[in-house]
């Protein structure tokens, strides 16, 4: 091998390297979208990204939690930070007549929620930051907007497995055991019917696995 090829084999190597860091979080590094393949909405998602159709699904009651989860993901995040949750919640607005810095918390349905919390969350995966501009709903995090959504929607494995996906991602910064113990506590905790598809479960489950070893040999935290 040429001094050129290797140096540029290794450029290449670091960059990859560097991307597989980036994306390596419990937002980004599992697919909820597996078993959802037949969806008309996840193939929207995929072609036209989030338009006026797509949000008019997302806040739809008769759309499944696990196939709302599973387009939201689909959606994708951006290094740079992307405003999904944003356009949505002015969807909303539009459809209520009123400003979305009028809005508050207590006047969303579970779905509506919901999908604000998870779009949110891929939008800053990274920070996990509130949504910003201007009305009380400006200060609310993602973690905030899904533990409403649980309270409304109890009965729902989707959304209290979301929820447990964006508490890991907060955990990456400090306790990589937090990962593995959310995860798992949100996946062989629930009792009841599960409104998840297996193998978007299975997804999580298998990158959760990856932490367990640090419940007993712990290694510095160094988190995206």
């Amino acid at each position: 091998m040429s001094g050129r090829m290797a140096v540029l084999l290794g450029v290449l190597v670091s960059c990859w390297n560097v991307q597989q860091s980036w994306a390596d979080s419990p937002l980004t590094s599992t697919d909820l979208s597996l078993a959802y393949a037949d969806s008309p909405l996840l193939a929207r998602a995929l072609e036209a990204g989030l338009d006026e159709q797509l949000c008019a699904a997302l806040v739809e009651p008769k759309v499944g939690f696990g196939e709302r989860a599973a387009v939201i993901q689909a959606l994708g995040w951006s290094l740079t930070g992307q405003a999904h949750a944003a356009s949505l919640l002015d969807y909303i607005a539009r459809q209520r007549g009123v400003s979305a810095a009028s809005l508050e918390l207590q006047s969303f349905s579970a779905e509506e929620l919901f999908s604000l919390g998870f779009l949110l969350a891929m939008d800053h995966y990274q920070t996990l930051q509130p949504m910003g501009g201007e009305g009380a709903l400006s200060r609310v995090t993602p973690a905030e907007f899904l533990s409403a959504a649980r309270a409304k929607a109890a009965q729902s494995f989707t959304v209290q497995f979301v929820e447990a996906m964006v508490l890991s991602q907060q955990a990456m910064h400090q306790d990589w055991c937090a990962v593995y113990r959310l995860l798992s506590g949100a996946d062989e905790g629930f009792v009841g019917e599960r409104d998840l598809q297996e193998a978007s479960v299975e997804s999580v489950r298998s990158y959760a696995r990856l932490f367990a070893s640090e419940c007993v040999n712990p290694r510095p935290v160094a988190g995206p």
